[in-house]
């Protein structure tokens, strides 16, 4: 059977985070998407792989009523899971979704991505709407009314919230690492004079510093978080911390000749966002 067969490819990268959000229990799936995902985004594109997976766990289930034989990976899962199962995270994930966009937990790409795609239905069925009452369709200019005023208040209810932003899961840590970081890199560029032992000594430290980051960089990578979307994350974090040492470093100049001035504190989402130049990721 060639559709059955198809299918197949789409079960077999076994310990992928589609197939163990396909296989697992239900309570831990739902802890998996607290743990493992973020955004709206990210969510959605689990819901699009659960989708595909359940596609695959039917064309599985109609080779065995043509008797014909599993692959290795269609049989696991076979044996792993229930269409019932996988209809299930289905069901809870797309209420999730939808409350999601309901309580404002959207950022800002998003909440412009949902204006759009609600805006292209509404203009649509506008039109639809000016042909039934051009055709005399009373019904369907009813039915068009009332989908229209629903299109019409998610539309309201989307520009009304305030878009947020997700932090990296190890956000302070790599906020203090690059706040160890710069003031070295900024000792690496001196130009002019040669750099004494100690201070030689000191910039021997960034390799250390920069692996480090990368890899609570990587940790803080969420299920389905594609590379734009990380990368302006983890820049918008580097880009904080730039501010801040900046600042801290006006303050320590202003008490040393004034003898006053404090450095204060400020958190990473009070910064702004921007790109800087960063180590290469593997």
């Amino acid at each position: 059977g060639g559709a059955a067969e198809d299918a197949a490819p789409a079960l077999s990268d076994l310990g992928s985070p589609g197939y163990l959000a396909t296989v697992c229990e239900f309570a831990t799936f739902q802890k998996m998407v607290q743990s493992k995902t973020q955004s709206w985004t990210q969510r959605k594109a689990l819901l699009a792989e659960l989708q595909e997976r359940k596609r695959a766990f039917e064309a599985a289930e109609q080779k065995m009523m043509r008797m014909e034989a599993l692959t290795d990976e269609e049989q696991e899962m076979y044996d792993l899971t229930s269409g019932d199962a996988i209809q299930e995270k289905l069901t809870w994930l797309q209420a999730h979704l939808k409350a999601m966009v309901e309580n404002g937990e959207i950022t800002m790409g998003e909440k412009q991505q949902l204006r759009e795609q609600v805006g292209e239905k509404l203009a649509l069925k506008r039109e639809e709407l000016a042909a039934a009452e051009a055709e005399g369709k009373p019904k369907k200019v009813e039915k068009l009314t009332e989908v229209i005023a629903n299109l019409s208040a998610r539309h309201a209810m989307i520009m009304e919230h305030t878009p947020i932003r997700h932090p990296l899961k190890h956000e302070q840590a790599i906020v203090k690492l690059r706040r160890e970081l710069i003031p070295l890199q900024q000792l690496e560029g001196t130009k002019g004079r040669l750099l004494t032992m100690a201070e030689t000594k000191k910039i021997g430290a960034i390799p250390d510093l920069l692996a480090q980051i990368e890899e609570l960089e990587n940790d803080s990578r969420a299920w389905f978080e594609d590379d734009t979307e990380f990368q302006a994350r983890c820049d918008t974090v580097a880009n904080a911390a730039v501010k801040l040492v900046a600042k801290s470093q006006k303050a320590a100049a202003a008490k040393k000749s004034k003898g006053g001035g404090s450095a204060g504190w400020e958190t990473v989402g009070s910064m702004g966002g921007g790109t800087i130049g960063r180590a290469k990721r593997r």
